[in-house]
This record gives C-alpha cells, structure tokens and sequence, in this order.
C-alpha cells in the first residue's frame, strides 16, 4: 500500500470516525441507557450521509495523489478509513447496542439475579455475532467506496503502467495478529459455551454457537484480505528469480493462517460444530489460488532499491493499524464487550449472588474509552518496527553503497 494512501487514509479515517460518533456514540446508547444526553432529531441521519461519502473522498484523493494506480490507491485509503472508524467508534458501538435489552431492562438500578439470566445469556451471544458482523460490513463498505472514489479518480488520471512495490511485513504481522485475537476469543468462548451459560441455566444450542463463533468468520475475512497481500509478493518474488524467499514466505503467511484455525480447533473444538471455520478456510484458499493466478503476469513487479527511512516509518504506522484493528475485527472487540460489560455481571450472576448493582452509563462509557486508547497501542507497535527496522535499513543501504562504487 503507497504511504499517501495509508496518510490519507489514516486523517480520514478520524473525520469518518468523528461523524459516525454522532448516531453511534451520542443518539443509540440514549435509546436504552438512562441519563444519556439525545440529539436534535435528524442529527444521526445527516451524518450517516455523511459518512458515506468520507471514504469515497479519501479513495478519490488518494487516486489523485497516486494517479498511475488510481484504483489501488483508492482501495486502499478507503480501507484504512475504515479501519480506524472500526476501532475507534464502531466495534464499541456494537457492542453496547448488543447489551441493549439487558440495559432497557435494568434502567439503572438493582436487578434480581433471576430475571436477567436469560438476558446476559442473550447479549453474550449477540455480541458474539454483532461486533464482527458490523465491522465486516465496515471494513467491506469502505473497501468498496474508496475503490469508487480511486475509479473516479482513474477517469481523468494518466492511465496504469508497470509499478514498482516493496514487499511488506505488514500483512505477516496482521496474520499473527489476527491468530492471537482468534485464540483469546475462543478461550473465552469456551468458557462461555462449557462453564457460563450452563451456570446461568442456558445452555448453548446450535443458533448460539453461530452467534459466539461469529468472529471465526471475521477472522476469515481478514485473512483474505492479509494472504492475497502475502502471496502477491510471493509470487514477485518468484518471478524476479527469488524463488527460494518466494516459497518460504508463502509457505510463512499460510502457516500462521492455519495455525490459527488448529489453534481455535484445540482451544475450542466445539466451534467447528458451527459453520464459521469451514466458510473461513474455503475463502482463504480460493484466496491463494485466485491471487497466484492472477499475478502471474501482472502489471507488478518488486522494487530494487531501498527505501527512504520515512517509508519506513508509515510502514511501522500501517502495521500498528493494522494490529490493532484487525485484533478488533478477529475477536478482540467481541471479548472487550464481554469484560467490561457483560461477564463481571454473569460471573456475579453464576456465583449465587441474589442482586447486582448495574450502571448503564458508566459501563457504556467504560466501552468507549476503552477504544478511544487504541491508538496507544498502535504508537506502540509503531516505535517497535522503526526501531527493529533502522538498523537493518541502515546495513542494506550501507552495502547498495559499496556495490554502486565498486561497480563505478
């Protein structure tokens, strides 16, 4: 992905963020949370409209930047857009709408322990499937605009030639993410399905697996997204006569793909009673065997040269990104729903206690904040890779150096 798309991408991604705050943050917690403030009526519809045309900006001006791969660059900005929207406002927001009824139900006082069993039961398992399904539909939706954007962009650009890219750790990073969100999340969900629910004499059926499993079909959709970027430069490098990198870093991406599905068999084996891990593992290999055929001979080729250290730098920005937000998707955001709002109740609940205490306010508030603080994991990872990567950038520059004035 150009640096320019992830920028672009990124600044966007917070003005996407700030706009859907309005029917998200503000307006769907004050239908069922007490003492929430509400908005002038049509407020949240106005920024839905809005948004909409935030990732499509961001692909168009990123294709104008970019305007030898007008559409690529625009794809890619609109993800990003996505992305950080996802992390800072949507998977939260998911979340607390899944803990709605139990919310409308306790209207901020005491409950008896009785009459909400069934009620945790039902929004641990809602939030199972809601947090990954909206921020699929996201990440998909801003997929699709910034293409639309960059296709507008393309109309009136120079048209495509041969480009020139590096290949990239960023999506070798994301499929490592993406395994460890898996595996919290089928820990957990073990837990649930195993030792929780029965306690709350709910037992878990087979429309409830679907919906605790759901972030195995998220985590699919990422890994679609990660492998088609790995094998792309498998298959460069292949081509460019590396064959040996080639093959050990195609046989790498699909090793830590697959790990995570063996990973999730043993940690929770009932999961793939459901149909999630199936539907995840066909998409990732017609993945691979679209995208070997398709570069076989495209337009793609890998660069040379080293890059400047500020390429480098956004690299390390996009890899935070992509950490933590594809941990968001995969599962980490189904799991933050769970510990800060729902299992501290259902564990209260299990443990024989007659009541509990529920603030819907401050648990809503703890959800967002706790996203609001993403990005301090993803300065984090960022700092990481520039300093891990420095060095070796320095090395490699130091010996093309000496290999220009040998050769001079």
């Amino acid at each position: 992905m150009r640096n320019s798309s992830v920028l672009v991408g990124m600044v966007l991604g917070l003005v996407l963020a700030a706009v859907l705050a309005v029917p998200l943050a503000l307006d769907l917690p004050a239908a069922f949370v007490p003492r929430w403030s509400h908005l002038a009526p049509g407020a949240s519809l106005i920024a839905w409209l809005g948004a909409v045309l935030v990732p499509a900006a961001a692909g168009f001006v990123a294709g104008r930047i970019n305007d030898d791969e007008s559409l690529r660059a625009g794809t890619g900005a609109g993800t990003v857009t996505a992305l950080v929207a996802l992390v800072l406002v949507g998977a939260p927001a998911a979340g607390v709408w899944s803990a709605s009824e139990l919310y409308l139900a306790a209207g901020g006082g005491r409950l008896d322990t009785s009459a909400i069993e069934e009620l945790l039961a039902r929004g641990l398992t809602t939030s199972g499937w809601a947090v990954p399904a909206f921020g699929t539909a996201l990440l998909l939706v801003g997929l699709a605009l910034g293409a639309l954007g960059g296709f507008l962009a393309e109309v009136s650009g120079s048209g495509r030639r041969t480009r020139l890219i590096h290949r990239s750790s960023v999506p070798m990073t994301g499929l490592l993410v993406v395994t460890a969100a898996t595996t919290v999340h089928c820990v957990l969900g073990a837990h649930l399905e195993l030792a929780l629910l029965p306690a709350l004499h709910q037992p878990v059926g087979f429309l409830g697996r679907v919906g605790l499993t759901a972030p195995l079909l998220a985590a699919g959709v990422a890994n679609v997204l990660l492998l088609s970027w790995t094998f792309r430069d498998a298959v460069l490098s292949w081509r460019s006569g590396r064959r040996v990198g080639g093959v050990m870093w195609a046989a790498l991406a699909g090793s830590l793909a697959a790990s995570g599905h063996l990973l999730s068999l043993l940690v929770y084996p009932y999961a793939w009673l459901g149909p999630w891990p199936w539907v995840a593992i066909a998409a990732e290999l017609v993945t691979v065997l679209v995208t070997v055929i398709r570069h076989r001979n495209s337009n793609v080729a890998l660069a040379e040269a080293p890059r400047h250290w500020f390429e480098l730098a956004i690299e390390g920005l996009e890899m935070g990104l992509v950490s933590v937000a594809l941990f968001v998707l995969a599962g980490g955001g189904t799991t933050s729903t769970w510990l800060v709002q729902l299992l501290p109740l259902a564990w209260t609940v299990a443990s024989g206690s007659s009541t509990i205490d529920l603030d819907p306010s401050d648990l809503v508030t703890r959800q967002f904040l706790l996203h609001l603080a993403a990005p301090v994991p993803m300065i984090v990872v960022a700092m990481t890779y520039a300093v891990l990567a420095t060095p070796l950038w320095l090395v490699g520059l130091a010996l093309l150096r000496r290999a220009e004035a040998r050769t001079s």
